[in-house]
């Protein structure tokens, strides 16, 4: 049986039936068609005959022959070209759910594939790369009372200074490092005038100057602290201190307080200390103050943790258990309030003394540093680093295993995975069965039965 279909130019083209030969090969007799394998374009040699209707016997020899791909039209509804994972065509039905390499313009039903899916095969998600967890050093107490509680030579201070000794220092037994000490310019030459308790702090990235240690200002000193602030270009202040601890003075009030929500106002030497709004977050306090000098005015936050008590640490209600979350969200706050210069100039942070909860908080933002950074920390290293810029910084072990603990706690916040001490092992999944070549050897089979078929045609 024989069906005629005109091609391009709108000749006849005579098509006996399709099937049966292989990719290499093309059938030369006259009026019959073959083509490739259904799953490759179908690249046909058909007869031209020189009349409108006959027969393959009556057929005279041809003129003419026609090469090329023969169009049998669009798909039948639901049906869709797809790719094997070898690059060659099959079809597939999603209502029907059938993957076939029968092409269904020309086989009524094609034998479903076994290993073939019936939809686009969705490009497999890039598979994320676990992060590797971080290493938090073991706390090892005994091997923090070793270190060196003054990495530096004893402090001998300017003349002018240790004849007023208990003037310019809370403790005596607390003097800054020569070597780190801010000073300030001297005014009219007076060395008093340009002298602080206070030390430059590297960061964790290795600049000299990320932090200012200091002790809490003194009355009679508080233009000097406002002083250091301006020279530095200070933008952000954390106090840990009270004003009054435990009956007894621990801190100068050297900022106004805001009283019923207006501005208040302070004139301290040279400076203009306006307070100008608080934001309340429990156990901290935000101030944003506005520094004056002549006609230059700048923008300092300050902040004021108030539940760290001296020589302590905070804890929950009537309990013993560390409060590490109220420091964490301090330093969170802290950090939110960045700006671009940040960076670039010292952060002052101050408790009394400036040494206990001062080293506190300043090795609680090394360590979080330093785990983004490179995924581990050791805060025993942390301590004796920072301990080369001003003596007894962590002042004491509660406060070494509150910073620990805080450090743990941070990472449990920001859901990462951590582990103190000893890397464990890691667990080793098993390995899925490789099923790649039993798939392709059936889709070869599949391939060879669909190509040797032999169908009549109707379209």
């Amino acid at each position: 049986m024989a069906r005629w279909y005109p091609d391009a130019s709108g000749s006849d083209l005579q098509i006996l039936s399709l099937g049966g030969a292989s990719r290499q090969q093309v059938s030369r007799n006259v009026g019959e068609v073959c083509y490739a394998p259904r799953h490759a374009p179908l690249q046909l040699e058909v007869e031209r005959p020189a009349y409108t209707w006959g027969t393959a016997s009556t057929a005279p020899k041809p003129t003419t022959r026609f090469k090329g791909k023969f169009n049998f039209g669009p798909l039948p509804p639901g049906w869709r070209e797809l790719r094997d994972d070898d690059g060659d065509t099959y079809f597939g039905n999603q209502k029907l759910k059938i993957a076939s390499y029968d092409d269904p313009r020309l086989i009524l039903e094609p034998r479903p594939s076994t290993v073939l899916e019936h939809t686009p095969k969705k490009a497999p998600p890039k598979e994320k790369k676990k992060p590797e967890p971080w290493g938090i050093a073991t706390m090892r107490t005994a091997n923090y009372l070793k270190i060196d509680k003054r990495k530096h030579q004893k402090t001998v201070c300017p003349p002018e200074i240790q004849a007023q000794m208990k003037t310019f220092h809370r403790h005596i037994d607390i003097l800054p490092n020569p070597r780190t000490r801010v000073q300030l310019p001297l005014i009219n030459g007076d060395v008093r005038t340009g002298y602080t308790n206070s030390n430059y702090i590297r960061g964790a990235d290795g600049n000299p100057k990320s932090y200012i240690a200091t002790m809490g200002p003194k009355d009679e000193f508080l233009d000097v602290f406002w002083r250091m602030v301006w020279e530095d270009r200070v933008e952000t202040v954390i106090m840990v201190t009270g004003i009054v601890e435990g009956g007894r003075k621990k801190c100068a009030p050297y900022f106004p307080q805001v009283d019923q929500g207006k501005e208040a106002v302070m004139q301290i030497g040279d400076f203009k200390v306006t307070n100008q709004g608080i934001t309340n977050f429990g156990p901290f306090q935000k101030s944003v103050m506005e520094l004056q000098l002549g006609k230059e005015k700048r923008q300092v936050s300050h902040w004021w943790f108030t539940a760290w008590p001296d020589h302590g640490v905070p804890t929950l209600p009537n309990s013993d258990a560390f409060d590490v979350d109220s420091i964490l969200n301090l330093i969170q706050e802290v950090q939110k309030d960045r700006t671009p210069n940040t960076g670039r100039v010292p952060q002052i942070v101050h408790c009394s003394a400036g040494v206990g909860r001062t080293g506190v908080t300043i090795a609680l933002q090394h360590a979080m540093h330093l785990l983004q950074t490179t995924g581990t920390v050791e805060p025993l290293t942390i301590i004796d680093t920072i301990r080369n810029d001003r003596c007894l910084l962590v002042q004491h072990d509660k406060q070494y295993e509150y910073l620990h603990a805080a450090i743990q706690r941070w990472c449990q916040r920001i859901g990462q995975e951590f582990y103190v001490g000893k890397k464990p092992k890691e667990k080793k999944e098993p390995k899925k069965p490789d099923t790649t070549q039993k798939d392709k050897a059936v889709r070869q089979e599949e391939k060879q039965i669909s190509s040797s078929v032999f169908d009549d045609v109707w379209v």
